[in-house]
């Protein structure tokens, strides 16, 4: 379910959802809302905008979700909870860019 400020593991806000997908593998960042999230990291190199685990924007970065595929995106949807939704026109209409999160550097042997 969709709880403001919220980072789970029962109820989540859009960004605590990210942060959330992120700290279960190991990756960590400190926890923002959508605005810090898209100043904080780059954009994906061209062509990669689509690639699965990019963090996608909208309207007004008010909103984030995390890219699934070149066709939908998962987020924690104020009405419905954590969702997948497509790359219709309403949510392509109302992107405002896209992020990557850099990965660790692999632990050499």
């Amino acid at each position: 379910r969709y709880s403001w400020g919220a980072t789970g593991p029962n109820a989540f806000d859009c960004s605590g959802f990210v942060w959330s997908i992120f700290q279960s593998v190991g990756i960590n960042f400190e926890r923002g809302s959508a605005r810090t999230l898209f100043a904080r990291f780059d954009a994906p190199a061209p062509g990669e905008q689509y690639k699965f685990g990019t963090l996608v924007f909208f309207s007004g970065l008010a909103h984030v979700g995390v890219v699934a595929d070149e066709h939908g995106f998962y987020h924690a949807s104020r009405h419905h909870g954590v969702v997948y939704s497509p790359f219709n026109d309403y949510w392509t209409a109302r992107i405002d860019g896209f992020r990557r999160v850099p990965l660790p550097a692999p632990i050499a042997d």
